[in-house]
């Protein structure tokens, strides 16, 4: 299973560099293409860890 996030930046937010950073010290790895970063939980997972992964990237 994989999460995929994508990040929307704004001219009032912090700086991009500081905000890409936050997910990848959670575990999510940088890819280009039409997201931003990749989470490979490497095997099927519950909607409550999908759901505790959102919470924490919020």
């Amino acid at each position: 299973m994989k999460t995929y996030l994508t990040i929307w930046f704004s001219s009032e937010g912090a700086n991009p560099v500081v905000v890409a950073e936050k997910p990848r010290a959670m575990g999510f790895k940088p890819v280009k293409g039409p997201y931003d970063h990749l989470y490979d939980w490497g095997r099927e997972i519950e909607l409550e860890e999908i759901l505790q992964i959102g919470t924490a990237v919020h």
